[in-house]
């Protein structure tokens, strides 16, 4: 019980992130975004680029908490139940990394 609830904290922590970067709140910064010479040097890219990883972030953040609630679920063992999870949530970190590349 108590893993899949610090499973599902990243879960939270896209959410958490991903909302004010969605929203255009988050000004340029060196703490907290999507930041390259390209996002830091633009203020006009920087909210373009990251209000797309904001919503990347709030979309994978509730699917990654879904798909964790439902494979602790299965009668896995729990160390492959967590195997998936992190893999599955690593998968994530990166498609939201690309979509900041891509944007």
């Amino acid at each position: 019980m108590y893993l899949k609830l610090l499973l599902l904290l990243p879960c939270l922590i896209f959410i958490a992130i991903g909302i004010p970067l969605s929203q255009k709140m988050i000004p340029p910064n060196h703490g907290i975004g999507y930041r390259t010479p390209r996002t830091l040097g633009n203020e006009e890219v920087w909210y373009a680029v990251n209000s797309n990883v904001g919503w990347a972030l709030v979309l994978f953040g509730i699917i990654s908490a879904i798909f964790i609630v439902l494979v602790f679920r299965t009668n896995l063992h729990v160390s492959a139940q967590s195997l998936i999870s992190v893999a599955f949530l690593s998968l994530v970190a990166v498609a939201i990394v690309l979509v900041g590349y891509f944007s």
